[in-house]
């Protein structure tokens, strides 16, 4: 059984908004998902870019209760045995010209308030604990390449078993950023996914 969590987007919308609606829908698929068919002892987390972000962060405020106050969220009743991100856009305090459109992103709640600080994964790592995870770049992702190795390189650091897919070029063409969400059919995508 797949769900598919919409959220409201920024910039109307903060991260912590974002994360709020994440963790409501947790809780409904906690107290409905077996009547559909699902199996709360299987449950994983995935996301792809801004989504990634909010997969990883989601995982890790589930372990900790210390982080789902600071962020403003309730316990979600799930247990994610499993994480999978596709170019997790999880680093938003970069100090490059990226953080001009990150700013935007973040909103004005994540960097006006309690949150401030929290805009990188490596900041939140240690206040809770991941679940295995699955991570995927690929040669031609501008946005995410840099920051899913650095974030692989965080996670094994920290002990976490993960697993980075790191793909290089199809036909001679390098992958795009989240080339498997935009082209699944496709022999990488397939592959991938």
């Amino acid at each position: 059984v797949v769900v598919n969590i919409n959220y409201r987007l920024a910039p109307d919308f903060s991260v912590a908004d974002q994360l709020r609606d994440c963790f409501f829908a947790f809780k409904w698929v906690s107290t409905n998902i077996e009547r559909y068919g699902g199996d709360l002892n299987n449950v994983f987390v995935a996301g792809d870019s801004a989504g990634g972000f909010l997969a990883a962060y989601s995982a890790l405020l589930n372990s900790s209760e210390k982080l789902r106050k600071i962020f403003g969220v309730t316990e979600s009743g799930l247990e994610f045995r499993a994480c999978g991100l596709t170019s997790p856009v999880c680093f938003m305090n970069t100090h490059t010209f990226q953080d001009v459109y990150y700013s935007r992103v973040k909103g004005k709640e994540f960097s006006e308030s309690t949150l401030r600080g929290f805009e990188n994964f490596d900041a939140v790592l240690n206040k809770g604990s991941m679940p295995p995870t699955f991570l995927v770049t690929s040669s031609g992702d501008a946005v995410g390449r840099l920051p899913t190795i650095k974030m692989y390189n965080l996670l094994c650091g920290e002990g976490v078993k993960c697993k980075l897919e790191n793909c290089d070029k199809y036909n001679g063409k390098k992958l795009p950023h989240v080339f498997s969400v935009i082209d699944p059919f496709s022999v990488p995508g397939k592959e991938t996914i």
